[in-house]
């Protein structure tokens, strides 16, 4: 399951300084009011760039907010061939998360997607042993530590829109550090908004991850 979390803020105002930061809790400290204050900051810079509203009839606000949406982890990954070939081809295996806008009135994804670093995911070693015959050697499972934050503006408040993350494993080449792939490993999907438009309130959720790439969701 992907773990994460979303709240929201208005623009030109102190909200956000006394939203409670109950996703950061889970793995950390809430961080200072200054530091508040410039995600307030971005998301006013950011409003002519905000995610345009789909074609689909979509409930929107009379302004643009600006939102933060933090992934903290995808639990129980499961390690599958792919990643064994990764390994004996002798290369880095990498993981990172993209997070995008996906429309379930028109069945299309819309603005813009944010990608999070390649990150190093090693397969666990005790599932690499040889001869271990307690669990099977093609799908080792463990937790990617992600902790990626997606930031972005929006009139839409509906919840009918989504927000659609994919996990991608990145092949890296040993021999350079160049990226020799990258393959979707699965994706889940979290609505933007609460019941009825109501705003995020920052506490953290989890949502299945399903095989395959989103990009089913345009079929």
């Amino acid at each position: 399951a992907v773990k994460g979390g979303g709240g929201a803020f208005a623009a030109g105002s102190n909200a956000l300084q006394k939203f409670e930061d109950t996703a950061s809790k889970v793995v950390q400290p809430a961080p200072p009011a200054a530091q508040l204050g410039h995600w307030e900051a971005f998301a006013a810079r950011q409003i002519a760039r905000h995610v345009p509203t789909a074609s689909g009839g979509l409930s929107t606000s009379d302004a643009p907010r600006g939102y933060r949406f933090r992934v903290l982890a995808v639990e129980a990954f499961p390690f599958g061939p792919e990643c064994a070939r990764i390994r004996d081809r002798g290369n880095t295996l990498e993981a990172k998360v993209n997070v995008s806008f996906y429309d379930e009135c028109t069945g299309s994804f819309h603005g813009a997607t944010c990608s999070s670093a390649p990150e190093p995911a090693e397969m666990p070693a005790s599932e690499l042993t040889p001869g271990d015959a307690s669990v099977d050697p093609q799908t080792p499972v463990a937790t990617l530590d992600v902790q990626h934050d997606a930031y972005f503006t929006t009139r839409v408040c509906d919840p009918r829109c989504l927000i659609v993350v994919e996990i991608v494993l990145v092949e890296r080449r040993k021999k350079d550090g160049s990226v020799a792939r990258e393959t979707s490993a699965g994706w889940a999907a979290m609505p933007a908004v609460g019941p009825g438009g109501a705003e995020p309130t920052g506490a953290p959720g989890s949502a299945p991850v399903r095989q395959g790439s989103p990009r089913y969701l345009m079929w």
